[in-house]
This record gives structure tokens, C-alpha cells and sequence, in this order.
């Protein structure tokens, strides 16, 4: 396990880039910091692309539809998510500052991608009545291979965990590689994760 915090005092506006496909992981992640009234487009040829509406509002131009997304906070809302296929385009437009969240995987493969609308994210609640529920969260899954097309190669969801609440139970593995960015309200809290002997 990897801990990277390059952004502990913040985000810049424009582009927060973490991990890049050259890492351990085959996956870019980035936070995309836009402005009130900002547009911005996304395109890659050779990639994958899902992005993910962590607060904020705006229209959303894919496939010849506009679609509009308001999400106050990633607490008590579902998220909007675009997943593209290599050689889709897209373009943002923010009302206000707006967050997302951009994930990049290569991929040979053409597909039809979609928007996943906050009604279409299925939030399960995991371990509840376990262990005095003390594993208990909420995790929302947008698609994984399940329900995107068979040429997809991302999973892309969001896992709430409540304070004081272990994230996973029992520990497992997955053989597919994982990302993981956590986001702690209020900002000052802390999160602990293990691998192994690794903190």
C-alpha cells in the first residue's frame, strides 16, 4: 500500500493530479477544481475515462445531451457519474466552484459510454447488524462489470464510512487493482489504514 498525500493544504484550481498509469496502480486519478461559470472539456483516445461529480453544480454535454447535476455535499447526496469509452468527448460547464473526481485507465477497447445519474447509484448497506455494527457503511456503486459494457474496464463507486467504523470486514483482496481516495468531514479528521506491516 501506497499513501500519497501530495494536497493535505488544499486543491488548486484546474487539475490535482495524484497517480498516473505509469504507477502501481494502471490508473491516472485527479481532482478537477473548477470555477463558478467555468467550462471545460475532456477527450482521450487511448483511455477510459470516468468522472465523478463530488460537489457542485452544472450541465453536463455527453452524446448530444445536456444534463443538469446538483450536488451540495458527497455526504447526504448521490453522485453524478460519466463513464466514456477512449475517443469520447465531454464537456462541463459549472454554476458554481464545482469538484470532481477523474479517473484514467487504458484500454484498447471501444464502448458506448453513459451517465449515471444520482436515482441509478445503488447504495448498499454493508455490515449492518455485524459486530455491534462496527463495520457498518454505506457504499455506492455506480457500475462495476455487472452494469457497464464488457469492454469496460473501471469500477467506479463511493464507500461511506461513519466515525469510528472500520471501512472493510472481514480484509480481503481483490486481484484487480485498487484506488482509493479518502475524504474526511470535517476536514480535520483522521483515517487509519493497514496492509500487512504497512500504516
Amino acid at each position: 500500500m501506497t499513501l500519497i498525500a501530495p494536497h493535505r493544504n488544499g486543491f488548486k484550481s484546474g487539475t490535482n493530479s495524484y497517480v498516473e498509469t505509469q504507477g502501481k496502480t494502471g490508473m491516472d486519478f485527479d481532482i478537477f477544481i473548477a470555477a463558478e461559470n467555468e467550462s471545460f472539456e475532456l477527450k482521450d483516445d487511448e483511455k477510459e475515462i470516468a468522472i465523478i461529480v463530488i460537489e457542485g453544480k452544472g450541465e453536463i454535454e455527453f452524446q448530444g445531451e445536456t444534463i443538469k447535476f446538483d450536488r451540495p455535499n458527497w455526504i447526504d447526496c448521490d453522485p453524478t457519474v460519466v463513464h466514456m469509452s477512449p475517443g469520447e468527448s465531454v464537456k462541463i460547464r459549472s454554476k458554481t466552484q464545482s469538484r470532481f473526481s477523474i479517473i484514467k485507465t487504458a484500454n484498447n477497447e471501444k464502448f458506448k459510454g453513459k451517465i449515471y445519474l444520482p436515482n441509478d447509484i445503488d447504495t448498499e448497506h454493508r455490515g449492518k447488524d455485524q459486530l455491534d455494527d462496527t463495520c457498518y457503511r454505506l457504499v455506492r456503486l455506480a457500475f462495476d462489470d455487472t452494469i457497464s459494457p464488457k469492454e469496460a474496464k473501471l469500477v467506479i463507486g463511493e464507500v461511506l464510512n461513519f466515525p469510528g467504523k472500520w471501512s472493510s470486514y472481514p480484509p480481503h483482496h481483490h486481484p484487480q487493482s485498487e484506488l482509493y481516495y479518502y475524504e474526511l468531514s470535517p476536514g480535520w479528521g483522521y483515517g487509519h489504514g493497514e496492509l500487512g506491516e504497512e500504516v
